[in-house]
């Protein structure tokens, strides 16, 4: 059966009397004859399957025709479920399903420095890679996989070199001629000295502890890291443990984030994030098994943030669509106090992608430095015009971009916390916000008088002049970066 969400005819909770009274009457009209969950409005039969608060939104399942019979009330409104995935560009390089072609076998060999085969990493060989046109396959415990390709291909446009992100940086070579020989890769070991591109621009950040900031991830989850001030949660996915918020799946991503903004290690066993040691509150919306996140878990998150008092939410996500219910939930969260960063997205100069495309949302694109990435790793893939007033500073490859477009951050190669007590790298305009994020809560733990302040619009606007002051332009051009990275 549909399932939709139930809302106030204008925004987020019901104000006016009739509303209130009828979202009262769905929250307290459940019988157990028909089960504890079930409803009846207008004398339509309702399902609801969860429940924000009582004047706020409602997941329920409708008959396709009651559904239609209920969607001109003046009272309330039926918006339909929507899905949300993660902001990071390596899953799209790591999910890449090529197409291959028979005809000719080549055998690729992946070992570290001393030449020893290195098992479980992922080869993607491209003889056309805009259109995923090749093979993909994992090395065997000899760190050998054999691809292939059609009996024309000569050259591989790309190969991609994928290993477990915690133990090695990936490679990625263009313009490969095939051998009868394999073909060799040696990998670099993850080193929490290297300086990326957070760690060269946040270096001198200074984060006040004891302002008591506190910065939401609205994501799949924050690890319990030895290395993140993991202060609570919530998980809103339907059907799971509300205090399962800390769980999230192998990719990590939640903790990722987390990272950048307050991790506060040091090499060579950590890495410091920009708000070292800020109270960081994880909100699961992506469900354990994966898959993406509804737009009803992202907006229950928001309002639990909002009412935890956090001060600033990192969204490093994007959905295609405009979406009604994020949207007002973007708008009731500013409104209360709380400053929202949200991911461009990752579509190669595509759109900016909705929440980031919300006025009320910081929509943030991802820069990278070239100096900054070592020879021949995967994320040089990235490297792409236009290039800023100095040379090395570019537009990540994948970037969305458009009038939408805020500010810019780091967002290629960045080292983060990652699940089991472990680090690694990430590319993504998931990266580029959590570092906008951590800077914001390093702003707000200096300007006690901003924090101080009541939790309404004006503190949220007083907190966003501060970052948007703070911003210097690389020179990429204002669709690309906005007022351009706030800076130290």
């Amino acid at each position: 059966m549909p399932q939709y969400i139930l809302l106030p005819r204008e925004g987020l909770r019901a104000t006016e009397t009739a509303s209130v009274e009828t979202f009262s009457r769905i929250e307290n009209a459940k019988t157990e004859t028909r089960g504890p969950d079930f409803a009846e409005i207008e004398g339509v039969p309702v399902s609801v399957l969860d429940s924000i608060d009582a004047g706020g939104p409602k997941l329920v399942e409708i008959d396709e025709d009651a559904a239609g019979r209920l969607r001109d009330n003046r009272d309330y409104r039926l918006v339909p479920l929507v899905t949300y995935e993660r902001a990071t560009q390596d899953l799209r390089i790591a999910s890449l399903a090529p197409r291959p072609l028979s005809g000719t076998q080549q055998i690729f060999n992946v070992a570290d420095q001393s030449g020893n085969g290195i098992a479980g990493v992922d080869v993607i060989g491209l003889s056309e890679d805009a259109n995923a046109v090749g093979d993909k396959g994992t090395t065997d415990s000899r760190g050998d996989v054999a691809l292939n390709f059609g009996a024309g291909v000569s050259t591989l446009e790309s190969v991609y070199v994928i290993p477990k992100r915690d133990q090695y940086w990936g490679r990625f070579v263009s313009n490969v001629p095939l051998s009868r020989q394999p073909i060799g890769f040696r990998l670099d070991p993850i080193d929490l000295s290297h300086i990326d591109g957070v760690r060269h621009f946040y270096a001198g950040s200074t984060f006040d502890e004891s302002t008591g900031v506190k910065v939401g991830v609205i994501d799949d989850g924050v690890y319990q890291h030895q290395s993140l001030n993991l202060t609570g949660g919530a998980n809103t996915v339907l059907g799971e443990s509300r205090d399962d918020y800390f769980n999230c799946d192998s990719v990590g991503h939640g903790t990722h984030v987390a990272g950048v903004i307050g991790a506060y290690g040091n090499p060579p066993a950590g890495v410091r994030g920009v708000a070292p040691n800020v109270e960081l509150r994880s909100y699961r919306v992506f469900g354990a098994s994966g898959g993406d996140a509804s737009n009803f878990a992202i907006v229950k998150a928001l309002v639990i943030a909002q009412l935890e008092k956090c001060d600033i939410v990192n969204l490093s996500f994007r959905g295609t669509e405009e979406d009604e219910v994020v949207r007002d939930a973007v708008i009731d969260a500013v409104n209360h106090g709380v400053l929202v960063i949200a991911s461009a997205g990752n579509d190669g100069r595509g759109a900016v992608g909705y929440p980031a495309r919300y006025p009320n949302a910081i929509a943030v694109s991802a820069a990278g430095r070239e100096e900054l990435l070592l020879p021949g790793s995967i994320q040089r893939a990235e490297v792409d015009s236009p290039r800023g007033n100095d040379s090395d500073d570019f537009v990540a490859k994948f970037s969305n971009v458009g009038y939408e477009i805020e500010m810019t951050g780091p967002g290629v190669g960045v080292l983060s916390t990652l699940p089991d007590q472990s680090h690694g790298p990430m590319n993504g305009t998931s990266v580029s916000a959590p570092a906008v994020s951590g800077f914001a809560a390093c702003l707000l733990s200096q300007n006690r008088d901003v924090f101080d302040l009541a939790r309404n619009r004006t503190r949220t606007d007083a907190l966003s002049s501060l970052l948007r002051s703070s911003c210097s332009k690389f020179g990429f051009g204002t669709t690309y970066e906005g007022l351009g990275q706030p800076r130290c």
